[in-house]
């Protein structure tokens, strides 16, 4: 669920403008658009006009979100979508962590970060979900 500023060009004017999007992903790992729209600002009341309008096209529910962390999405996925779970993507968390790491240390912080990723996911995806040990 990002959202990014765009340049939006009325008459003659140019306005930075939020586009809200949602994206989802198939079974076979293909991402498709859902829905999107522009509005005034990225808050909570845009975000869940977003929501009721899925919801009105048919959407009935949403085992999983993705989100970058924005509070106003969180709170209109609480309130539109409250038994789904969420989950921080984990570009942003990186970013984030690696907002807080010296300059010198980031090219280390994160190849240790996404081997810690990279080996969970590897795991979740083991029948099972046991980690088998790779050496003895």
């Amino acid at each position: 669920m990002p959202s990014a500023y765009f340049n939006v060009i009325y008459g003659d004017e140019s306005q930075k403008m939020p586009i809200l999007a949602l994206i989802g992903i198939t079974p076979e790992g293909q991402r498709e658009v859902i829905a999107f729209t522009t509005g005034e600002h990225e808050n909570a009341t845009a975000w869940c006009d977003l929501l009721d309008n899925i919801k009105e096209n048919g959407l009935k529910q949403i085992d999983l979100w993705i989100t970058d962390g924005g509070q106003a999405m969180i709170n209109a996925l609480k309130l539109k979508f409250p038994d789904s779970k969420r989950q921080r993507c984990m570009k942003h968390k990186m970013d984030n962590v690696l907002s807080h790491v010296p300059e010198k240390q980031r090219v280390e912080v994160e190849s240790d970060f996404k081997a810690i990723f990279y080996t969970a996911r590897s795991r979740q995806s083991r029948p099972g979900g046991i980690d088998l040990p790779t050496e003895i």
